[in-house]
């Protein structure tokens, strides 16, 4: 079974059939990990993303693994993934804010 990784908020039943339509089956596994990006310390939050990324390809089993990553760490995730030669290995799910309804909510917006 595929796997998502999600470091972020949890999908709400909307991004879920959403990104089931793209990848198929899936199982969500919600893990927050706090980013706050420091000039003293620039490197501390690729180093958490890609620690996560090497747990994916253990939690993903015979399935193919997908990562979204914290809210605003799109561009530490893609570094960390190129440091580590992993870019080609671990999809990122990245979501979108839809304001058209009345509760704003993130849906899928897009596959890396």
């Amino acid at each position: 079974m595929n796997v998502v990784l999600n470091m972020s908020h949890p999908l709400s039943e909307r991004a879920k059939v959403q990104i089931a339509e793209r990848i198929g089956e899936f199982e969500e596994i919600v893990e927050k990990v706090q980013i706050d990006f420091s000039a003293s310390n620039p490197f501390s939050q690729v180093n958490i993303l890609t620690a996560w990324m090497e747990a994916c390809h253990r939690a993903g089993g015979q399935g193919m693994v997908y990562v979204i990553p914290p809210a605003m760490s799109y561009m530490a995730y893609l570094v960390g993934a190129t440091l580590s030669g992993e870019e080609s290995r671990t999809p990122m799910i990245w979501l979108k804010r839809d304001d058209s309804s009345i509760t704003p909510e993130f849906v899928f917006g897009g596959i890396a």
